[in-house]
C-alpha cells in the first residue's frame, strides 16, 4: 500500500461528507433561493469549512505527521505525478512510495 492510498483512506469519509453537503447546498440554492431555505445554504457553507478544517487536522503524512489534507481529500488530478498533492509539504516524501510498517 502506498502512502497516498493510506492518506486517501483516511479522507474517504470526509470527502463523502464534503460532496454530499455541496450537493445539498446546490439544490437549496437553485430550487429554494429565498428565506427560510437560504439559511440551509449558509449552514452548508459553515459545514464545508468545518469539514476542511477537520481534514487539515486529521489527515496526516505517516512519516512526519505533517498535514496532507490536499492529497487526502482528493483535490488534485488523479494521475498527477507533481504538484501540491504528490509530495509532503513538510518532509518532501513522495506519496507514491510504499508505506512503511
Amino acid at each position: 500500500m502506498t502512502i497516498l492510498e493510506q492518506i486517501r483512506a483516511k479522507g474517504r469519509k470526509l470527502r463523502v461528507i464534503y460532496f454530499v453537503v455541496a450537493a445539498l447546498m446546490a439544490v437549496v440554492l437553485f430550487l429554494y433561493p429565498e428565506p427560510p431555505y437560504i439559511y440551509a445554504f449558509y449552514l452548508g457553507i459553515a459545514m464545508l469549512v468545518t469539514v476542511v478544517a477537520l481534514a487539515y487536522r486529521a489527515i496526516l503524512c505517516p512519516r512526519c505527521k505533517g498535514s496532507a489534507w490536499i492529497a487526502g481529500m482528493g483535490f488534485v488530478v488523479p494521475g498527477a505525478t507533481t504538484g501540491p498533492g504528490c509530495n509532503c509539504p513538510k518532509c518532501g516524501v513522495n506519496y507514491g512510495e510504499l508505506a512503511g510498517p
